[in-house]
């Protein structure tokens, strides 16, 4: 075997089938929950100005808007892709788009910022719906189609974030911002009623139970962690609250890694980092969640942000959204070819582009005061970093990670894709708001420069950490 991953044909046989139905109406419906899960989550990103100034609510409560949904995503995840091991795979896909169907539906009900809070936290529950997607994908596509199929899904990903895009600078325009939500849940309930009708039955391999303790540990420390964050704009990094928040949240999540590498079925199987593969693609998962959300808090607030500050565009929310456009197309653009280019150049170099990519974006954002074009290229990178190392990730575990733990090893990327999408989020929004412009409550550059030199230093990290990827793939042995 050479630097490259195996083949399709590697990927293990699938379970036997339970309920009939259709392979072909199974992937419209996963991709059309995609679809309509990632017009919000990125059509969100555009408006978050508009909402911002609508409820009046700081930098730091309004970037909750992308922390609600990571934070519940870290812990709803591994959950759903556990249930997804242990469980049968399509009640656990419908149960999961009703919960997110839910998410949609109550900041419709009322704007303020408690009822979109708690709307994106059970939007979290979307995080789990790629593992369960892949593990659905492999139970029923034919094999040589799993990878190809799973390229669609981030495809997909890409083509949602452009409709997401466009569709809130219209929507903004003309029309409350609860509209983005109403035709999100129209999308989404098509792509229930598909499943319902198509998603066959996939009895799990084998059966077992849910870590319930280790979830609660998981949580609590990421909400300590998170809201100590979130503090730090207002009583500075080295406050008592603050620190003691940052550090009960790390001793939680330190109690929560040992149940799990002591539990016989924990939420996530912390023993497969043991492996180079699966730990460098959950680092790259990292940085692309880290990466994301932090450009999705810094772009639109330079775009948005007055001219009077020196760096700011002035821009309406239609020019927020096709700041962020690059990003939808390139994803798009790239994704789909994942699997030809590591055929070309070997998994390690598609990481290490990924990385790159996330880097050069940081570091040109430098330069963006008053320079449109420097903000379009950047988001650009940043779609490559999404396209090309989320793609190859998915389809490095399905290679290296035994088939009953392909839902469960999934999730675990998509966990450090949650928390790096959360800390992204919450640092960049506190460091950017620990400067003012004298006299005014607006941002001052340092603030960005700072936000973005942290990002720069991540990317590199990862970047150096991808070359560490190892020549040959070897499938982990079952446990």
């Amino acid at each position: 075997m050479d630097s490259r991953i195996s083949s399709p044909s590697a990927v293990p046989a699938r379970s036997s089938l339970g309920r009939r139905g259709s392979p072909r109406g199974t992937l419209f419906a996963l991709l059309t929950l995609f679809l309509g899960y990632i017009v919000l989550e990125n059509g969100l990103a555009s408006a978050v100005p508009a909402i911002q100034a609508a409820l009046g609510a700081s930098t730091p409560q309004i970037t909750w808007i992308f922390t609600g949904v990571a934070l519940s995503g870290a812990v709803l995840g591994p959950l759903m892709g556990r249930l997804g091991d242990i469980r049968d795979k399509r009640r656990v896909l419908l149960g999961l788009m009703a919960v997110v169907c839910l998410g949609a539906l109550l900041p419709t009900l009322a704007p303020n910022l408690v009822l979109l809070t708690t709307g994106q936290l059970l939007q979290g529950a979307g995080a789990g719906f790629f593992a369960v997607a892949v593990g659905l994908l492999n139970d029923t596509q034919p094999i040589e189609r799993v990878k190809s199929s799973v390229g669609l899904m981030i495809a997909m990903g890409g083509v949602a974030t452009v409709v997401g895009i466009l569709v809130t600078g219209v929507v903004l325009s003309a029309l409350p911002y609860a509209w983005m939500f109403w035709i999100a849940l129209a999308i989404m309930l098509v792509s229930l009623i598909a499943a319902w009708r198509y998603a066959p039955s996939c009895p799990p391999a084998e059966r077992g139970r849910v870590d319930w303790w280790g979830a609660a540990l998981l949580a609590a420390g990421l909400v300590a962690l998170l809201v100590g964050i979130t503090l730090a704009a207002a009583l500075g990094w080295f406050s008592g609250p603050v620190l003691g928040l940052v550090l009960g949240g790390l001793l939680l999540l330190a109690g929560f890694a040992t149940v799990a590498l002591h539990r016989t079925e924990p939420l996530l199987e912390l023993r497969h980092l043991r492996h180079r593969p699966v730990l460098l693609t959950c680092l790259v998962s990292f940085v692309a969640g880290f990466g994301t959300t932090a450009i999705l808090v810094i772009v639109p607030q330079i775009v948005a942000l007055p001219a009077s500050t020196g760096y700011g565009l002035g821009g309406t929310p239609f020019r927020v959204g096709l700041s962020l456009l690059p990003l939808g197309i390139v994803s798009l653009i790239v994704a789909p070819f994942t699997a030809r280019l590591e055929r070309l150049i070997g998994a390690r170099w598609v990481l290490a582009l990924a990385n790159a990519a996330m880097l050069a974006a940081a570091l040109i954002l430098l330069l963006a005061p008053s320079r449109p074009e420097v903000i379009a290229v950047a988001s650009g990178l940043t779609g490559l970093t999404l396209g090309f190392g989320l793609a190859q990730g998915a389809n490095i575990l399905v290679a290296v990670v035994p088939a009953g733990r392909v839902a469960s090893a999934t999730a675990l990327s998509n966990v450090f894709r949650s928390i790096g999408g959360a800390l992204g989020a919450q640092i960049s929004a506190a460091v950017i708001t620990g400067t003012r412009i004298t006299g005014t409550p607006l941002p001052a550059w340092t603030g960005f420069v700072t936000a973005l030199l942290v990002l720069g230093g991540i990317g590199l990290a990862a970047l150096l950490l991808s070359l560490a990827f190892p020549a040959r793939l070897t499938r982990i042995a079952a446990p």
